[in-house]
């Protein structure tokens, strides 16, 4: 009887809060959190039940079998979808690395995207293949690069790799690829991303020739080193250590709760730094209403706002005066931009927020929402700007051979801002 009140209580209420991933979420076996929260409910609501019970042992095991069960179903319906998530060893600032397993032992499909209007591109991409001359891999490009890879690879007398090269083309190969290896700056990885919108990411192997690098991992003049290692960590380990970074997912909705269209296209999208509205080409400010967990936040007149991941703390969001988030707070940060109002200040919400934006009726014209600058998108007067933490995270190699991961992330930052640089001097 209590576990039908407890149900219809529930059901009724006005907003169902997206359950926060903990510690021991985020590393369960198939990362799906939706099973661990509902698997949490049926042992809360069990325990309320056998209160009123005289048989508890019985009952206790008949629940175990239960989630047992559903278990096993759930993982075989997941497992092909979801990388298993193994959480190994701390490192000495207490922070646990992520790894995935990577057990493929024929043929590696493998996406290289890089900046072509740097000259060290291909020449480096070039020795990149050539690293991975023990695998049977097909390696992928995109149409606009496809010839100068080839010509480079004939130049540097690695022509029987010129037949590995296909063009690239995110509709037919985004759920094939098994690494990643970009050579640029943050920006060339935010545009990696935009291919992959229905998945979370392949590990990507990050190396730095960009103007910011605050994701990437490796330098470019010990690349060949590096992939031996990560090779040679596949071939003994079978996993990749990796930093697991969050998305947040925006989508907009009409006025009949669906997602809306622009040119056929849905609008919605996974961003890796932030998701912004503001007011494009307009010249008056947008007036805004935004909720929180269905809940009204606040009314703001001004030129937007920055939802902003901790990966984009450092990005637009701190250019407009918002907090720097370390990694591992996974959280979502809401960034004013240029509010009429001086009292409305930056804040840091979890990830299990819901956030909801729209237009107030008085509002002159439209707005633009972007996500990571890849995709933009117009906010008409009556839809919904729907904001959440993202199922799909993206996954960058780590280098394993560093075990403090806030050292390393404060010796990073301190360097790509330059903090106190006229003090030291």
């Amino acid at each position: 009887m209590s576990t039908e009140i407890e149900q219809q209580r529930m059901k009724s209420q006005k907003f169902v809060r997206k359950a926060q991933r903990t510690d021991s979420q985020r590393s369960c076996k198939y990362s799906n959190h939706d099973f661990c929260d509902q698997s949490m409910i049926k042992l809360k609501l069990s325990k309320h039940q056998s209160l009123f019970t005289s048989n508890l042992d019985e009952e206790h095991k008949q629940n175990e079998q239960d989630l047992l069960h559903i278990k096993k179903k759930e993982s075989q319906q997941n497992i092909s979808q979801i990388p298993q998530v193994i959480e190994e060893k701390e490192f000495e600032c207490g922070c646990k690395p992520s790894v995935i397993p990577f057990e493929k032992n024929d043929s590696w499909q493998i996406l290289l995207v890089g900046k072509l209007n740097d000259p060290e591109v291909f020449p480096v991409f070039s020795q990149v293949i050539k690293q991975f001359k023990d695998k049977q891999c097909t390696f992928y490009v995109e149409n606009h690069s496809l010839q100068k890879f080839k010509d480079q690879l004939i130049k540097d007398q690695l022509s029987e790799f010129v037949d590995a090269l296909t063009e690239f083309n995110s509709q037919n190969h985004e759920s094939i690829i098994d690494i990643i290896v970009t050579l640029g700056g943050d920006g060339t990885i935010l545009y990696t991303m935009s291919h992959f919108q229905n998945r979370y990411s392949p590990p990507i192997i990050a190396i730095e020739k960009g103007t910011l690098g605050f994701m990437c991992m490796y330098n470019i003049q010990n690349i060949e080193k590096d992939i031996q290692k990560i090779l040679q960590n596949v071939k003994v380990n079978r996993n990749l250590m990796v930093e697991r970074k969050m998305r947040i997912h925006v989508k907009i909705l009409d006025d009949k709760g669906n997602i809306a269209k622009q040119n056929g296209v849905e609008k919605s999208y996974h961003a890796l730094n932030e998701i912004v509205i503001d007011r494009g080409p307009n010249a008056s400010c947008l007036k805004m209403e935004i909720f929180l967990n269905n809940e009204p936040l606040t009314k703001t007149l001004g030129d937007g706002l920055i939802f902003s991941t901790p990966t984009g703390s450092t990005a637009y969001s701190l250019s407009a005066g918002g907090p720097i988030i370390q990694n591992e707070v996974r959280s979502i940060s809401l960034v004013p931009i240029c509010p009429f109002s001086l009292s409305f200040r930056p804040i840091v919400l979890p990830e299990c927020s819901e956030l909801k934006v729209k237009l107030t009726e008085d509002n002159r014209g439209q707005g633009k929402v972007s996500g990571d600058g890849q995709k933009i998108f117009d906010l008409l007067p009556g839809e919904i700007v729907h904001i959440e933490s993202s199922d799909l995270d993206v996954y960058v190699v780590r280098e394993t051979f560093k075990a403090n991961n806030v050292h390393e992330w404060m010796v990073k930052l301190k360097k790509m801002l330059n903090w106190n640089s006229n003090f030291s001097k």
